[in-house]
């Protein structure tokens, strides 16, 4: 039969579509139609020129390309608008199924770049409150000299321990330098542990070794405010016993209170200061 199935093809359902259907049902009734059509009036529409047929399917097909769709992904997200041109161009010149397995597996692999390559951020406190911020989005939030705070957007696991580790490093080594600017060495290492929703076998290892590797140098690390499954996780593993379990706190603001408190006692003079101002200070001198 020279036909397209009912409702099975996308030119179907453009004219479908075209047509002004609002529910299953038209599928229904477009299939008598066609049935009617082909059993009386086959003789009538024979002598259709085929130009014809394929402008009525291409002026259907040109309501459901929705180029404002594409328009919106590459002003809001790159990452969707390549999914989605993997997905137009693989339906247009391969076929359906093979088109929507080749999104669907970019999707998929965006989704484990993008969870093995978390977001994170040295911690700052805004003036007048208790609320630590990301210091780049905050600029007027405050470091304490002595004190690195930095916080972990993603659960750590065996795909993104190893960039987390670094980026605490980083971290690390930026509060260094603005730790020296006034004399005092980092010796408190803050995690805040807030938006971390599961930590794996890898996870815990990485926790070990933070404490274990930082120690040796004389920073102890402090965690702030893991979730119940967290610590439940961390408590079987022995996490809190090798590190303190004064170590860990509700707040990433309580912590620095009792760090700052503990510098103070041993005659180190502490206010909060900006890191880009405490990074100006090490470039003039």
């Amino acid at each position: 039969f020279n036909c397209y199935t009912t409702t099975g093809s996308f030119s179907r359902s453009a004219v479908n579509d075209q047509a002004g259907a609002k529910s299953p049902l038209s599928s229904f009734v477009s299939a008598w139609v066609v049935a009617i059509v082909l059993g009386s009036l086959t003789s009538v529409f024979a002598h259709v020129p085929y130009n014809a047929l394929g402008a009525i399917i291409c002026t259907s097909i040109t309501n459901l390309f929705q180029y404002e769709q594409a328009v919106f992904f590459w002003k809001v997200n790159k990452f969707d608008f390549l999914v989605w041109l993997a997905s137009f161009f693989g339906v247009l010149f391969i076929t359906v199924e093979i088109g929507l397995a080749i999104a669907l597996g970019l999707a998929i692999a965006i989704v484990i770049y993008e969870s093995a390559f978390p977001h994170t951020a040295l911690l700052g406190r805004i003036p007048n409150t208790g609320v630590y911020r990301n210091v780049k989005q905050y600029p007027d939030a405050c470091v304490v000299p002595g004190i690195t705070a930095a916080r972990i957007d993603a659960p750590i696991y065996f795909a993104n321990h190893q960039w987390i580790t670094s980026k605490i490093q980083d971290y690390y080594r930026k509060s260094t330098v603005v730790s020296k600017n006034f004399g005092v060495e980092v010796e408190y290492l803050l995690i805040d542990m807030s938006p971390v929703s599961h930590v794996d076998a890898g996870g815990v290892h990485a926790i070990e070794e933070w404490i274990i590797e930082y120690g040796k140098e004389g920073v102890q690390v402090v965690l702030c405010n893991p979730n119940l499954t967290t610590i439940r996780l961390l408590e079987t593993s022995g996490v809190p016993d090798l590190l303190g379990r004064e170590w860990i706190f509700v707040t990433v603001h309580d912590a620095v209170i009792y760090c700052s408190r503990r510098l103070q006692e041993k005659g180190f003079s502490i206010a909060p200061v900006r890191i880009e101002k405490a990074l100006d200070r090490q470039s003039s001198s």
